[in-house]
């Protein structure tokens, strides 16, 4: 997708909520990696709205507790960022033109 746009690894942000998933592969990738730390709030002990997630979700409960246990095992990756609110972004991230 990178080269499709036309544009350089460093020119890239990408925002995601899974250090596993978002993070790792946006480090892997060499663009700027932003851990949504506001997307995982769900994982918080006593949440009611964790419970609920696990109660509409398709996933059975081994695959919640797999996902779980993939984000306590990836404690170790190190994003360049982390927000609590998207909009946050602009506060760190200059947004310009290619050819500004």
């Amino acid at each position: 997708m990178i080269n499709q746009l036309n544009v350089s690894p460093e020119e890239c942000v990408y925002v995601g909520d899974s250090e596993m998933k978002d993070v790792e592969m946006a480090l892997e990738a060499g663009v700027t990696a932003v851990f949504a730390r506001y997307g995982t709030t769900h994982f918080a002990d006593g949440d009611d709205r964790y419970e609920l997630l696990k109660a509409v979700t398709h996933w059975t409960d081994e695959d919640v507790a797999r996902e779980k246990l993939i984000k306590d095992n990836s404690k170790h990756l190190k994003p360049d960022y982390v927000i609590d609110r998207f909009d946050e972004l602009l506060d760190i991230i200059n947004f310009r033109k290619k050819n500004e």
